[in-house]
């Protein structure tokens, strides 16, 4: 197993948090702000005074908003700071501090919905097309549809002040599987290798079966160790979610899921059927193709991760190289795009490197008035520098979102963010494809993998979502044997010629996403999209409307700005072309092996 130790030496591999605080105590001083005994008395003098007219509305907006902003300067600071260095216990102080006043916060707001919502509907109407509300007509008629999932003032008090224990579950759960699980070590070569959440990926890469068997059984034995607890931890969560879409007027956790983004079940449908019968028989042949070139017997779950072109998967990237790339492959999207771009990867977005007392993983986050930044943990494999170009996505898209929405539009939906981010990672394939005819074998094995994982994986836990709580909602009894034998039953649709090893029915404990019900499948709708995207946007016509999504922010629902921007997610033709593609892209790999 290779691995790259990179010892930081410049304060240019850190990100440059000078757009949030210059120093930690400029931060501080904004938590003074809002620990003031009487901060928030204000905005408590507004409770009972809204049908006073638009004036009154829009100056509890605009105080809002001035909060709202500290708050999200405020947390994002201490929560990137956090990932960056988690021991820095200065920091985690700041945080917990900046918690307790949010709550404050939002026990001292919690009136606002109840009091909205009591006022009647042509009232509401005309104090939302009042002119002073123009920047926040979005947000009042998005407001408005939640009328009749609404709660009363008592009960969303109640909610608020209970709403970080009843969102707890995730955090047992990571805490179980983290700092709970005790990871045991398989031997690697010459080496004795810790099989863990980090490790098991590289690891289900290995050329040696019986490492990766070794490394399946020793990672997925412990959620077998532990089966009971995960299960009743996500019972629990699940029962919390049941209960908030009853107390909410929503037919089932999956209609409240889906309501926030307005999307309808025919498009969580449509995902399913489509996969189901489209996509499952051509990686099911792939598979065969696989055991065949592999010359075994069994095609088992650890083999899944394998590549036939591994030998082309070592750390032959720097960095700098990275960015190149991505910024070859990003010219296709204009000038001022690139010159943006260059700027924030060279120049301060990123916290590039692994170091000690840095967590794992990567992400994307900014303030509506500071820089992106981008947290990745760079080693120099070409999944680097597409995991670079994923989140160099999200940080362009939030960099125009900013830029052409104010602040209480500038948000934009998970369901559009996966399909900019893909779109940027599809422009590097593309790039390579044409760049490196060397490595095509290989850049095309990892485009069809890196597909099947966000298509059907993640609908395959899309799937499951959709019959948990279909039972729970009939009064199913949640346990290990209901989940597991949902999954299991599952697997061996989604994954007809794989045979399923004794842990394959736990699968679905090592998947943090199920803790935020009816998230997966937007890694499905999102790379269906950006595949069609990724070719529309070579003629004029077809980047002009993708620029328009990057600089939508919240102005719209997300099926509308997709719409806009050329994907139509309600119908089909979405899933035929990106299959199409497909098609054409494993056809051209398996003339290459």
């Amino acid at each position: 197993m290779n691995k790259v130790k990179i010892i930081q030496k410049k304060s240019s591999d850190i990100w440059d948090l000078s757009s949030l605080y210059k120093e930690v105590e400029s931060a501080y001083t904004d938590l003074a702000i809002l620990q003031k005994a009487d901060a928030f008395k204000e905005i408590e003098s507004y409770k009972g005074k809204l049908h006073r007219g638009a004036k009154t509305v829009y100056a509890f907006l605009k105080l809002g908003e001035y909060f709202d902003r500290i708050f999200e300067k405020l947390s994002i600071y201490t929560g990137i700071s956090l990932q960056s260095n988690v021991a820095d216990i200065k920091m985690k102080t700041l945080q917990n501090e900046l918690i307790a006043v949010e709550k404050e916060f939002s026990i001292s707001t919690a009136f606002f919905d109840d009091e909205f919502y009591s006022l009647e509907d042509d009232y509401l109407d005309k104090i939302i097309n009042d002119k002073i509300l123009v920047d926040y007509k979005i947000v009042l008629t998005n407001l408005k549809r939640y009328k009749s999932h609404s709660l009363k003032e008592s009960d969303a008090l109640v909610v608020s002040k209970l709403s970080k224990s009843l969102q707890g579950y995730e955090d047992i759960y990571n805490e179980l599987t983290t700092v709970g699980f005790k990871f045991s070590k398989i031997r690697v070569g010459r080496k004795k290798v810790e099989v863990n959440h980090t490790s098991i990926e590289a690891l289900s890469k290995n050329k040696n079966r019986k490492v990766r068997e070794k490394a399946h059984n020793s990672y997925f034995k412990l959620f077998e160790d532990n089966k009971n607890i995960i299960a009743s931890i996500f019972a629990r969560n699940c029962e919390i979610q049941i209960e908030m879409s009853s107390l909410t007027n929503y037919d089932g956790v999956l209609k409240r899921s889906l309501y926030h983004d307005d999307v309808s079940i025919k498009v969580y449908d449509n995902l399913i059927k489509s996969v189901r019968q489209k996509a499952i028989p051509i990686f099911n042949k792939l598979d065969i193709l696989y055991r065949k070139k592999l010359k075994i017997k069994e095609y088992s779950p650890w083999d899944k991760g394998i590549f036939l072109q591994n030998k082309f998967d070592s750390p032959s990237y720097s960095y700098d190289s990275a960015v190149e790339i991505i910024l070859e492959a990003s010219k296709v999207l204009g000038d001022d795009y690139v010159k943006v771009l260059k700027e924030g990867l060279l120049n301060g977005w990123v916290d590039k490197y692994p170091r000690k007392n840095k967590s794992s993983g990567g992400f994307h986050t900014a303030s509506y008035t500071s820089t992106p930044f981008i947290f990745i943990n760079y080693q120099g494999y070409l999944s680097d520098v597409l995991t670079l170009a994923h989140e160099a996505g999200h940080a362009m898209h939030t960099y125009y979102s900013s830029k052409n929405n104010n602040f209480s539009n500038h948000q934009y939906t998970i369901l559009e963010a996966e399909v900019v981010s893909k779109v940027s990672e599809k422009l590097v394939y593309d790039y390579l494809l044409e760049h490196r005819p060397k490595l095509k074998a290989y850049i095309l094995e990892s485009l069809i993998k890196s597909f099947g994982s966000s298509y059907i994986g993640t609908t395959m836990c899309a799937d499951f979502e959709k019959d948990i709580f279909t039972g729970l909602e009939e009064d199913k009894t949640p346990s290990v044997e209901y989940f597991s034998g949902i999954w299991l039953k599952l697997f061996k649709k989604y994954h007809p010629s794989i045979k399923p090893s004794k842990y394959t029915e736990l699968d679905w404990m090592s998947i943090p996403h199920f803790y935020e019900p009816f998230y997966c499948y937007k890694y499905s709708t999102g790379v269906i999209s950006a595949w069609k995207l990724a070719e529309d946007i070579k003629t004029p016509s077809g980047l002009k409307k993708y620029k328009r999504l990057l600089s939508s922010g919240g102005s719209k629902f997300p099926l509308a700005s997709l719409k806009t921007a050329g994907v139509d997610l309600t119908g089909e033709s979405v899933h035929k072309s990106a299959i199409v593609q497909l098609k054409r892209y494993i056809k051209e790999f398996e003339k290459l092996i």
